[in-house]
């Protein structure tokens, strides 16, 4: 009877449980446009109604396989603050705020937008999941084409530009594009030269990488061929492509996907051909996982840009952030750079209290802190972190200025110029592998957090350098200091292509004048086990990490290009402590493999022939 009993019991238990999971799957609102939108249709406002008409929780949005048109006239319209990018009224397509557990699931679907455009915003959302589209523009916001002459005694090059598939114009002695939904640059703008049949920037690509401050002279000559006349450090050659993305301070529209504010978001199996900014912007956003993103050329396409910014950035975010399995190519900035934000001190209120300042044109608006978030200080003349606490209160006075107060008294060597980091809004950890960056402006990955880092099983190419681990009170003010880094496993190749300072694997803290390099920042950082196929010599540069180790990494000299630097060792260290360098194979023609000064001589342990 007992057991009986207990059989029904375990009965009912099974069917509440069924009815439960079904009453659960049940509450999910689907909606599906299936045989509810065309091939080729402008969706803007069917999209923009079902979203405004939908629940705010516990939705999926499905889409046929086909191509989707989209444009700015019926497009939501938010004013808001977008990091590295320009702030202002925004025409966006997907906008999803106070969200919760929403999916957007393609198959192969292709949305296509046209003008000023930000594809998918998710702000104060949690659980997003987007998968199976690509996102491109009718219309890219650049335009390129082939120098046929190259003059540098007259100050001229003559480019013929590709016109299909591209709208520009010679007006007054000017370029004009896009052209696009009422939207123009105001100038020529920055520009790159890249090699017509790799589609990578041309070696020594950093004295073509142009950011004009003022406009050339345009003028258009009778065989179609276009004519610009300006000073500039050095001249493209004959057959390489030109690619002009309009001026500093206007070609940041915005990104592709933005994350502003969410948490647990997943993209995965989706395709970025073209972004007016960043592929994938997570700003203050949690736990954020990107499989099969891509940054990317449409195979077959003639274009030589697909982003005009990073492909991914990751701006405060904290939780977990995975980066796996994907693909930047072409874009005309990082492959991916994890970071947080230093903001100034302006002044000294009283014993809690003190105002700050976000120092770079393209942070207005970041929100910096909230009530309960803990912080370091950073007091110069030190570049280390020093003094944590936790602020109990935060103002906002306009888009750069805040009043900061915290729980506990400031300490008494605090005083204007020195910094605060916000703690709370970092990585707990951040993994980047499988992937492959190639073919781009600056570097592939920019490190500046101090979480839990692995890079690994990827393929890099670069620019300039190709992982770069550079606290930054300068310029962008980007913080902060790396504390524990695995780069192990990954490939390089060819690195800094375009020349210049920086080493492929390059550690340089950078900080205003009132700082100095006498402490240890960066610190625990393992480059084991990678496989280096490139020109030049400069390999590894340090300066001030606590806790290096180089090893069992194989360096092979390819005859590519001439080297940039070969009187410089393959290793160069300046004031590291705890260097570990052992087991390294290396066929190169260098004078010696590592340059150590005596700083860092004294505590380095050195077991390689």
């Amino acid at each position: 009877m007992k057991y009986k009993l207990l059989l029904c019991g375990i009965n009912l238990l099974l069917c509440l449980s069924t009815c439960f999971s079904s009453a659960l799957m049940a509450a999910e609102t689907v909606i599906d446009f299936t045989g509810k939108i065309k091939d080729g249709q402008n969706i803007t406002a069917v999209i923009r109604k079902s979203i405004e008409e939908a629940p705010k929780a516990d939705l999926k949005f499905v889409f046929p396989k086909g191509v989707y048109h989209f444009s700015p006239a019926e497009s939501f319209k938010k004013t808001y603050c977008i990091t590295n990018h320009e702030n202002g009224e925004k025409n966006i397509a997907f906008l999803f705020d106070g969200f919760r557990n929403v999916k957007i699931e393609g198959d192969e679907t292709e949305f296509v937008f046209t003008g000023a455009m930000l594809p998918f915003l998710f702000v104060n959302s949690q659980g997003i999941e987007l998968t199976g589209c690509s996102i491109d523009w009718s219309i890219p916001f650049y335009v390129q084409g082939e120098v046929i002459c190259s003059m540098p005694k007259s100050k001229s090059y003559d480019v013929r530009f590709n016109s299909e598939g591209y709208d520009f114009q010679v007006a007054d002695n000017r370029l004009v594009y896009p052209n696009q939904e009422g939207f123009s640059y105001s100038g020529i703008g920055e520009s790159l030269v890249f090699d017509k049949y790799s589609k990578s920037p041309v070696y020594n690509s950093n004295t073509l990488d142009i950011h004009r401050k003022q406009n050339a002279m345009v003028e258009k000559l009778s065989n179609g061929d276009i004519r610009i006349t300006e000073k500039i450090k050095s001249y493209p050659s004959v057959g390489s492509i030109i690619v002009f993305k309009g001026p500093n301070g206007e070609n940041r529209y915005a990104p592709a996907i933005h994350a502003l504010k969410s948490k647990d978001v997943v993209i995965r199996n989706v395709n970025v051909y073209h972004a007016l900014g960043m592929g994938f912007l997570g700003e203050i956003s949690e736990n954020i996982s990107l499989k099969n993103f891509n940054v990317c050329l449409r195979e077959g396409t003639d274009r030589m840009l697909s982003a005009t910014a990073d492909a991914t950035h990751f701006c405060n975010c904290r939780g977990n952030v995975v980066v796996d399995g994907c693909l930047f190519e072409n874009m005309l900035d990082d492959g991916t750079n994890v970071h947080g934000t230093y903001v100034r001190i302006e002044k000294i209120i009283s014993n809690r209290t003190l105002q700050a300042k976000l120092m770079h044109f393209q942070q207005g608006g970041f929100e910096f802190a909230r009530p309960g978030d803990k912080n370091w200080f950073i007091i110069a003349p030190l570049i280390n972190r020093q003094n944590e606490n936790k602020i109990v209160d935060y103002r906002r006075l306009d888009d750069y200025t805040m009043e900061l107060t915290f729980v506990k008294d400031l300490p008494k060597e605090l005083k204007e110029g020195d910094l605060v980091e916000n703690k709370t809004w970092n990585t707990d950890s951040f993994v980047m592998k499988n992937c492959t960056i190639r073919n781009h402006r600056a570097r592939n990955i920019v490190l500046k957090t101090p979480g839990k880092t692995l890079i690994e099983n990827n393929y890099l190419n670069s620019m300039m350098a190709s992982i770069l681990m550079r606290p930054e009170a300068y310029f962008w003010y980007e913080a902060g200091a790396n504390e524990n880094t695995v780069i192990r496993n990954n490939t390089f190749h060819n690195c800094i292509l375009g020349g210049g300072e920086q080493a492929m694997l390059f550690i340089s803290p950078r900080f205003a004048k009132n700082f100095d390099k006498s402490g240890w920042i960066d610190k625990n950082v393992v480059f084991e086990n990678n496989t280096i196929h490139t020109f030049d010599n400069k390999i590894i540069h340090a300066t001030s990490v606590n806790g290096l180790v180089i090893r069992n990494n194989k360096i092979i000299q390819t005859k590519d290009f001439k080297p940039y630097n070969p009187e410089n060792p393959l290793v160069d260290l300046f004031h590291c402590k705890d260097v570990v360098v052992k087991g390294n194979m290396y066929q190169f023609d260098t004078p010696e493999f590592i340059r150590m000064d005596e700083d860092t001589r004294q505590t380095a342990n050195i077991n390689q022939k």
